[in-house]
């Protein structure tokens, strides 16, 4: 009797520990949204015309899915002293290396496996 009283103390005990937790809010980006659309009306009409002009680019079977597409890049060196930074050249070769790269226009090409292509 007193094991069993025990045990059912017990897992009342560890019932409660688990209950009396209040649930955490994880991201309150939703909310921030809805505080946003409160303060500035004309920011709901902003936001269904980026999603309509979205909806009718991807239902476009006529646009371009070939060329180049410009990526505005900002690189950030981080050294200590002088002599650990690197010049705009290297920067930019680097870039350079990187779009090859992924235009598949390098010298090593052909040993890209399939799965990264």
């Amino acid at each position: 009797m007193q094991k069993s009283l025990l045990f059912l103390c017990l897992f009342w005990c560890l019932n409660q520990t688990i209950w009396a937790q209040a649930p955490q809010r994880v991201c309150g980006s939703m909310e921030y949204l809805e505080y946003q659309l409160q303060q500035d009306p004309k920011r709901a009409a902003k936001m269904e015309a980026i999603e309509r002009f979205t909806q009718e680019y991807l239902a476009n079977p006529n646009r371009a899915v070939t060329g180049v597409v410009s990526i505005p890049v900002v690189v950030h060196v981080i050294y200590n002293n002088s002599t650990e930074n690197i010049s705009d050249a290297q920067v930019l070769s680097q870039i350079d290396v990187l779009n090859a790269d992924f235009r598949r226009m390098n010298a090593d090409q052909d040993n890209t496996w399939p799965q990264a292509a």
